[in-house]
Formats: structure tokens, sequence, C-alpha cells
């Protein structure tokens, strides 16, 4: 069919798009972020509107750290039409006019890629990475954490409340006192076993667990202070 309009008709209208595919187009790039650090950073679009202003700011935190927000960019459209104006968190002097999704794809992509992102982008994840490593050895220790409780009488049997190394349960005193004698020596409850010692203790049935050279220092000591 011949086109018998003019081009000029086209003059003075804008593109227009809805304010959902302009969120979910930015928080599709927040997921491929999160997708390529590992999930190590984490982010929102947050969207405010001001009388027919609408502005997305585009942030990203380490996970687990929301108050550690990085705000990338932020982007404003006015009635849900073209152009669109970018701002960088870095240099909020410049300002991007964009007339479509294509010039935005083709901004962004730039942005994404420009040193200045890449450097607070693996600073964001860094920090991520550092804080998971921390929550892991806290974590550990907190699983190999010694402690015995008071001694208590249960049929004029003294037992006591204990946690060692990640295994807990009632013991009775007879086995704190193989717990405080060293290797090797009678009824003592570490056997050596390669380069460690394996501890047999009877909770609400046999548990058996390896301990090293210094946790069992370390568990001799705990085991001696409840006996004094």
């Amino acid at each position: 069919m011949n086109d018998l309009w003019p081009d000029e008709i086209g003059a003075g209208f804008k593109p227009v798009f809805r304010t959902s595919e302009m969120q979910q187009f930015l928080e599709a790039q927040i997921t491929a972020l999160s997708s390529k650090t590992e999930g190590a950073i984490d982010g929102e679009i947050r969207k405010t509107d001001y009388d027919q202003v609408s502005v997305y700011q585009f942030c990203i935190w380490p996970r687990g750290f929301p108050g550690s927000v990085f705000e990338l960019f932020r982007l404003r459209a006015q009635s849900e039409s073209y152009p669109v104006v970018i701002e960088g968190s870095y240099d909020r002097n410049v300002v991007n006019k964009l007339v479509n999704m294509n010039q935005l794809k083709k901004y962004l992509g730039t942005l994404f890629s420009n040193e200045i992102t890449l450097d607070a982008v693996r600073r964001i994840a860094g920090e991520a990475v550092m804080e998971q490593a921390h929550s892991n050895k806290k974590e550990n220790n907190e699983r190999r954490s010694i402690s015995f409780g008071k001694f208590f009488e249960v049929d004029g049997k003294p037992f006591s409340q204990a946690s060692i190394l990640g295994i807990s349960g009632f013991i009775d005193r007879k086995t704190i006192e193989a717990l405080a004698r060293p290797p090797r020596s009678k009824n003592s409850a570490f056997k050596a076993f390669s380069d460690q010692y394996v501890v047999t203790l009877q909770f609400e049935g046999p548990v058996k667990f390896m301990v090293s050279d210094s946790e069992v220092n370390a568990v001799r000591a705990y085991a001696k202070k409840i006996l004094e």
C-alpha cells in the first residue's frame, strides 16, 4: 500500500513508554549485574513521581548491606515520554538527553563499561566477598566453640550441659574427667588417629568426632576448669 502521508506529519510527537516497561528494563540490568557478580551485589530501582516527572534511581549495594547504597545513575522522564535525562552519580554536571530506547541502551552500555563504573562495582562486590569470608569465619568459630555448664544432679549422679566443638549434650562427671586427661594417658578421652585425635562421647548415643592438637588443649583446659 502506498504511504501518502507526508514525513513531517510526525514532527512534534514524542515516543512514549509505560512506566512499568522502564522499571522492568532497569531492574533487568540490576538482575544481570547480580548474576555476573555471583550474587555479591544487590540492588533496586527506586522510583519517585513529582507531578508529571518520574525519577528512577539505579541503586546497588554489597549483598546483605542495603544501608551502603551506591547510586550509579538516575533517570528522569516527563509524562512517560522521551527524551529521558540521565545523570551520572560520579558527575552530576553531566546530563544526557536520550530520545529513544536504542539511545538509552547504547548509553547504558557505555556507562556500564566505563572504568569508573567498573571500579565502583568491583569495590562493592569486594566488600560483599570480604564480609562473607568474615561471616564464614565467625560461624566456623562458633561451631568449634567449647563450654561446660555447672554440674547438676540426676539420681545422685553429676551431669553438665556441654558444647564441645559443635557437639552438644549432657555428659557426666566421669566423661569430663576423661576429657581433662592428656592424650595417651590412662582413661583419656583422646585417642590418637593420624595427626589428630578421636573423641567418643556418650550423649543420647555415642558421638565421635575429630579434634586437632590445639583443640585438645582447649577442651582439656575447659574440662579442668569445670572440675575445680
